[in-house]
């Protein structure tokens, strides 16, 4: 699910996703319909005391920490950009 305010917006992408590497290191790779494919690398810790998974994106979202809870295997992103909510949903 990529949802923009109000807007579904997942149709615009052939894909998104987020791949976990050992050690704590990531990527993040988005493919637009229209326009070039663009990716960053990332960093995440999870906490298996409270299953939380926390991200630091390089680049994105001003690399500030995003953390989520985790349920079944999925998490979710909720994040304010020009004052509209962006909601991803994750799940393997």
């Amino acid at each position: 699910m990529l949802q923009y305010g109000s807007e579904d917006i997942l149709q615009d992408y052939l894909k998104i996703s987020i791949t976990l590497q050992e050690g704590g290191k990531g990527l993040l790779v988005v493919v637009p319909k229209k326009g070039k494919k663009q990716s960053t690398n990332l960093q995440y810790n999870y906490d298996y005391s409270t299953k939380q998974i926390e991200f630091i994106v390089d680049g994105i979202i001003e690399n500030k920490l995003i953390t989520s809870p985790v349920e079944n295997g999925g998490f979710s992103i909720v994040k304010n950009i020009c004052n509209k909510i962006l909601y991803l949903k994750f799940s393997m």
